[in-house]
C-alpha cells in the first residue's frame, strides 16, 4: 500500500501561508528578490562577536539585522523597555501574574518616526533577540504595502512572522518558536523546567515557511537541517517531502511583480 505524503499543516493553515507567500512576492520581490536573499545564520559571518554591552550592544545587533534585511537603520529609533520583573523572589517562592515585557514592539509615531522597543533581558538569548528585531523591522516593511495580507488585520502578526522568513531570518524564527529547558538558580536553590514561546507561527509553520524559502531560492535543506533544533528540523523534512511531491503548490509563487517598497536600500 502506498502512503500519501501528508502536509505538516492543517489545510486552512497551508492555504493561508501559500496565499501570504504570493502576497509577499507581489509586494517585495522587486526590491528584495528572494533569489538574492541569503539564509541568515547565527554565526560570526553574519553577526561578528563584540565586547559591547547593554543598549550599545543592542544597537550594534540591530544595525546588523537591518543591513541584512536591506533596510536603513537610521530610519528607526531603538528603545529599551523597562527591565522585566523576575517572578522568582525567593527560595521556592514565585510571584503569580508578574508583569512581563513583550519581547519587542513596533510603533509609527505621530512624527512618522519608526520606533522599535526591546526587552533588555533578551540580550541574554541572542537567537531570540535577533528573531524579535527581524520581526519588528518586518512590521515596518509590511506597513508600506497598499493592501493588508490575506486574512486582513487579524492575520497581520502571522504575516509579519512569515515575512521574517522571506527576508532571510527563518532559522532564527524557527529556533525561537518554542523553548523547553531546565533552569537552576544557585543563589536561591531553585531548579526546575521552564517553557518559552516567541512569535505567532508554530514550529511546524516556521519550518514549512523555511521549506518554501529554500525551494524557491534553489537551496538544499541539508545545511539548514543541521542548524535547526530537533523539532523544527523534523518538520522541515516533512515539509520538503510534501512540497517536492506537490510542486504545483509553490511553483510560480515568485513570478508576480508588485509595487516598490518605500523602505528599501
Amino acid at each position: 500500500m502506498l502512503w500519501k505524503t501528508k502536509s505538516p499543516l492543517q489545510p486552512n493553515d497551508e492555504d493561508w501561508q501559500l496565499a501570504c507567500w504570493r502576497w509577499l512576492f507581489e509586494n517585495f520581490n522587486d526590491t528584495h528578490p528572494i533569489t538574492e536573499t541569503p539564509l541568515i545564520q547565527p554565526n560570526g559571518t553574519y553577526f561578528p562577536s563584540t565586547n559591547l554591552t547593554g543598549h550599545t550592544k543592542a544597537q550594534y545587533i540591530f544595525e546588523l539585522v537591518t543591513r541584512h534585511m536591506r533596510v536603513p537603520a537610521e530610519g528607526f529609533k531603538l528603545v529599551p523597555q523597562q527591565e522585566t520583573v523576575d517572578p522568582r523572589v525567593g527560595n521556592l517562592l514565585i510571584v503569580q501574574n508578574a508583569p512581563a515585557s513583550p519581547a519587542g514592539t513596533f510603533q509609527l509615531q505621530a512624527n512618522n518616526e519608526l520606533t522599535i522597543t526591546y526587552d533588555p533581558a533578551g540580550l541574554d538569548r541572542p537567537v531570540q533577540f535577533i528573531a524579535t528585531l527581524a520581526h519588528e523591522v518586518s512590521h515596518a516593511l509590511l506597513f508600506t504595502t497598499r493592501e493588508t495580507p490575506p486574512g486582513g488585520d487579524d492575520c497581520e502578526e502571522f504575516a509579519t512572522d512569515l515575512a521574517v522568513t522571506y527576508f532571510g531570518f527563518g532559522l532564527f524564527g524557527a529556533n525561537s518558536a518554542f523553548e523547553f529547558r531546565q533552569f537552576s538558580d544557585m543563589g536561591s536553590g531553585m531548579q526546575g523546567w521552564e517553557t518559552r514561546r516567541l512569535g505567532y507561527l508554530t514550529e511546524a509553520e516556521w519550518s514549512f515557511s523555511l521549506a518554501v524559502f529554500l525551494l524557491i531560492s534553489g537551496r538544499d535543506e541539508t545545511e539548514t537541517l543541521n542548524l535547526l533544533k530537533p523539532g523544527p528540523a523534523a518538520y522541515l523534512k516533512k515539509s520538503f517531502k510534501y512540497l517536492r511531491k506537490n510542486q504545483h503548490l509553490w511553483h510560480g509563487l515568485e513570478c508576480s511583480n508588485g509595487p516598490d517598497s518605500p523602505i528599501s536600500q
